[in-house]
Formats: C-alpha cells, sequence, structure tokens
C-alpha cells in the first residue's frame, strides 16, 4: 500500500497504531458491499536517527494483512521528552486516495484505443456530491460499446443518459471504453450462414463470396457472423455474391482461431456451396487463426475456383489437415504459408485433380508429423518436395498415391527416421520413371503396397532400407510388372510370401539365380546385392 503525504501529522504518508483496522476505498462502484479492511499488526520499533543528536522520532514497522509487505513509519513528537519515556502512540491509517478535484470527484474516461470526436484518447470530468458535473463536458466515443471499470474490459458500469453511472460516485473513478470487435464466428458456425442454393433452384446459390469494409446497404437483410455478437461484422446477400464486412475504412475481419470447415461442402446437404467460383480474401487477416483443417473441402464443383491464400498469414495455424481435400479448383496459391507451428499436413491436398501447379517451396515442416496421403491423386508432372524437413513425420502412408502423372520424384533430402508407416507411399504412380529414396526405415513396421501398380518404373535402389521391424509388405511391389533391376542392403529382409516381386529369374552380381513366382522369391535377405531380372 503507497502513502501520501496528504494525511496530516505522519511522516512519509501514514499514521498507525500498534493494530489498528483501516477502511479501504472499494475499486468497483457497483460492488454493492464494501470490501473487508485492511489489519496492520506492529513487527518491530527502532530509535529514528537525527542530526541534531536527540530523540525526535520513533520507526514503526507493521505488516499488513493482505500482503507481506512491511510499511514503515515515523513518528515526530515536537516534546521535549526521549522515546524511551514515551509510550507507543494511536497512530491511524487511510487508504482513501485523495480527490483528483477539491471541487468534487473525477471521472477519467478512456477511450481504450478509441478517440474521441476531437481526436483525444481521454476526457476528464468532475462530479460534485450532488451528481452535477462542475468540471469538463462528458462526450460520446463513436465505436464504443459501453464502459468498464477495468482496462480488460470485464467489469461494466451502466451509464446514464447523462454519460455518468446511474449508481452515482463516490469516489474517484476511470472508465474504460470497450471497442468493437471484428471477429468471425468459428468456421462451421460461418459455414451455416452462407446462403446456400436449393437443388432444385441452382440459380440463386452463392456465387462469390467477398470480404470487405463497406458499409451494408440499409435495405440488406443482416447476417449475423460476428463472434461475439457486437456487430463488429456482419454478412449480407446480394444477389449471388454474399459480403462480410467489418464496415469499417481499413478495418480488416479477423478470423477467428477455429477456421475449420469454413467452406466445407457437405455433399449430403440438399443445400450446398455447390456453385461458389470466387472467394475474395482481401480484407480477411488470418494471423489468430490456429485450425485450418476441412477449409475447403469439397469446394466448387463448377472447377472455375481459384483460390488464392497467398495473402494468408498462417503462423499461429497448428492444422492442416484435409485443408484443400477434395478441392474443384483449378489453382491453388499457397506460396508464402508459414507452417513452422504446423503439426498435420493428413490428406492436405488430397484429390484437387484439377490443379496444374503446386508451390511448396515456403513450407517449413518442421514440426509435422503427419503426411498421411498429403499429395494423393495430384495430376501434377512435377511435385518438388525438396525443402522439406520431414524429421518428425511418423506418418508417410500414401503421401504420393496415385500421382499419375509425375514422372520423377527425388526424396534424397528426406529424413525418415521417426517414420513408422510407408504403405502406399508411392502407389499407383503410373508415369513414375525415376524414384530416388534412400530411406531410414529402422522404425517402419508397414510397407504394404508400398511399390504397387509402379508400371513404367524399371528400377529401385533400396539399399538403405532396413526392415527388421516391418510386420507387412504384402504386395509391396504389386503390378510394377516392368521393374527389372533392384538393389538391396544387408539389412532388408522380406517379410511375408505375398509381396509379389515380378515374376521371372533374377540374376546377382555373380550371376546367381534367384526365382520369383510372382508372389514371393528366392533371393536371399540381409545380402547387399544388386538384382537383374533376364
Amino acid at each position: 500500500m503507497r502513502f501520501k503525504k496528504w494525511i496530516p501529522g505522519i511522516m512519509l504518508g501514514a499514521m498507525m497504531a500498534a493494530k489498528v483496522t483501516v477502511p479501504v476505498m472499494a475499486d468497483n462502484i457497483n460492488s454493492g458491499s464494501t470490501p473487508p479492511p485492511i489489519e496492520f499488526s506492529r513487527v518491530s520499533s527502532t530509535s529514528a536517527d537525527s542530526s541534531s543528536g536527540g530523540d525526535s522520532g520513533k520507526v514503526y514497522d507493521f505488516k499488513d494483512s493482505k500482503t507481506s509487505e512491511v510499511k514503515t513509519v515515523t513518528k515526530v513528537w515536537d516534546d521535549s521528552s526521549s522515546n524511551d519515556e514515551r509510550t507507543i502512540p494511536d497512530i491511524s491509517i487511510s487508504t482513501e486516495k485523495p480527490r483528483k478535484s477539491t471541487l468534487g470527484y473525477g471521472i477519467t474516461y478512456y477511450g481504450n484505443g478509441l478517440t474521441f470526436a476531437d481526436g483525444s484518447s481521454v476526457n476528464d470530468i468532475v462530479v460534485n456530491s450532488s451528481g452535477k458535473i462542475v468540471s469538463g463536458q462528458y462526450k460520446e466515443l463513436s465505436g464504443s460499446l459501453g464502459w468498464y471499470s477495468d482496462k480488460a474490459c470485464t467489469q461494466k458500469v451502466e451509464i446514464g443518459t447523462d454519460g455518468l453511472p446511474v449508481s452515482g460516485v463516490v469516489s474517484d473513478l476511470d472508465l474504460y471504453a470497450k471497442p468493437k470487435t471484428f471477429v468471425l464466428k468459428t468456421g462451421s458456425e460461418f459455414n451455416d450462414l452462407i446462403p446456400k442454393g436449393d437443388s432444385t433452384n441452382s440459380s440463386s446459390a452463392v456465387t462469390d463470396v467477398i470480404f470487405t469494409d463497406k458499409e451494408k446497404p440499409a435495405d440488406a437483410e443482416l447476417v449475423d457472423v460476428d463472434a461475439d455478437g457486437d456487430g463488429g461484422v456482419v454478412g449480407w446477400l446480394d444477389g449471388t455474391a454474399f459480403y462480410v464486412s467489418s464496415q469499417t475504412p481499413g478495418q480488416k475481419i479477423l478470423a477467428n482461431k477455429n477456421c475449420s470447415y469454413m467452406f466445407f461442402k457437405n455433399k449430403n446437404e440438399s443445400k450446398s456451396l455447390d456453385n461458389i467460383n470466387h472467394i475474395d480474401f482481401m480484407n480477411l487477416d488470418t494471423s489468430l487463426t490456429e485450425n485450418m483443417s476441412f477449409m475447403f473441402k469439397y469446394l466448387g464443383d463448377r472447377k472455375k475456383l481459384e483460390l488464392d491464400c497467398s495473402g494468408f498469414d498462417t503462423g499461429n495455424v497448428t492444422s492442416m489437415e484435409s485443408m484443400f481435400d477434395t478441392t474443384y479448383a483449378v489453382r491453388i496459391n499457397v506460396s508464402g504459408f508459414n507452417t513452422s507451428k504446423v503439426t498435420t499436413m493428413k490428406n492436405m491436398f488430397n484429390n484437387s485433380q484439377y490443379i496444374r501447379s503446386l508451390d511448396l517451396s515456403s513450407f517449413d515442416t518442421s514440426n509435422v508429423t503427419n503426411m498421411y496421403w498429403m499429395l494423393r491423386s495430384l495430376n501434377l508432372e512435377t511435385i518438388d518436395v525438396s525443402n522439406f524437413n520431414t524429421s518428425k513425420v511418423q506418418d508417410m502412408s500414401g503421401m504420393f498415391n496415385s500421382c499419375h502423372e509425375v514422372t520423377k520424384l527425388d526424396l534424397t533430402n528426406f529424413d525418415t527416421s521417426s517414420c513408422t508407416d510407408m504403405d502406399g507411399m508411392f502407389i499407383n504412380c503410373k508415369k513414375l520413371t525415376e524414384l530416388i529414396c534412400p530411406f531410414d526405415t529402422s522404425k517402419v513396421t508397414d510397407m504394404y503396397s508400398m511399390f504397387s501398380m509402379l508400371s513404367n518404373l524399371t528400377s529401385l535402389d533400396l539399399s538403405s532400407f532396413d526392415t527388421s521391424k516391418v510386420k507387412s509388405m504384402g504386395y509391396m511391389f504389386k503390378d510394377s510388372y516392368n521393374l527389372t533391376r533392384i538393389k538391396l542392403g544387408t539389412k532388408f529382409a522380406f517379410v511375408g510370401t505375398i509381396y509379389y516381386l515380378p515374376k521371372g529369374t533374377w540374376y546377382a552380381s555373380d550371376d546367381t539365380a534367384y526365382t520369383s513366382d510372382g508372389r514371393s522369391c528366392t533371393i536371399p535377405n540381409n545380402k547387399a546385392d544388386t538384382y537383374i531380372r533376364k
């Protein structure tokens, strides 16, 4: 507790008794009750120093009951007695602060980020005991949603038409304005509010979603898309365009922490987002967003949709699972994505068959643990993942599954030391002619169909593979019938009897012949060599 000089008869601002009860000013004028007093007790006393050499005062230390602090007070006498001759005096303390003004109680209104009409951010008035303003003038604050007794705006103070607290004023008071917020509802809640066309009347379906700062027309029906209901963000339908606006020039809309399912098209609903072919994200700020899972899944049946997400701030996003899963977009721009906090990219671009390029050069995958089906069924001729840090990835199953058009995959940079699942990792990459995968597979337990249906692949180097923990190799090479060269290492052992190494005679480097019946083979385990099928 801080002691002020304004209390008469006290040096250093306070007077105390050996044990006294002290009144305390209430912090919240709407509390309706007076808080319990603070109790002080004396813990020590010593003589004060005096330049004159006499006993001019006594120093008393007190502890208060609400904190562990010790307050020191010096009592000064003007008599001729010494300290030893005096008894402990009666000392009292008040915790009330002095008024800001001698005219009455001062009220300070803080804009809390907002400004008054005159450009100021603070307004002071003085109110007398009769509740009349005797100094200053109450000012309206544009954009304010009320006044609060704390800066965090958790304790609201009811204000009358005159700008004064309706419960009256009994002490100096600081009031803080609560500005409007501009945060959208969660992704799924927002999705429910997008006007959807009926399957029987597709002409009424929304084709455009536009994030803007322009004012809603007076005759437009309001769609409440605001997270806390304060009207900071509004939506309305104009023809087949759905506008979402902050209605404040220069003010961007803040996407919710949870944007999952935001534009998800539920294929099981009679009303869906089939016709959306344009989304303008220019006035959307995603810096708060942590979850973008399923954000655009199944969106855009007309195959005209271009998703330019290059302006997204993804620095706080942890999940991008199925973000563009089976999206019917012809273009997806994720250049500039900051994915440093992302832990899952499961199904992220799965089955986005209509895109013809994908720039992943900005991706930081150092914290990603799941890449299951991440790039499955993309009709891309090239897939550049050379910058990927995969040191924490545990699941790579189906990662490149059915990438029919890709001809070369160089995964030299892949750190697979944490990976346990490579099930179907390259299955059905029909045009793949070159695959470089010097993997550390020491933790892998599942290689089911890993190299199955690679109909144009002729050579495979698996010399780095350690299969000591693999439990499943079923169909590992199934229908990779043009495979004629395979290089194995000392830690490679075949598992089971149905891994489907192409049928024929395989010759070791010393011309020893080994036979495959199309399901299993006689090639020895854990023997480093290159085997050629003739």
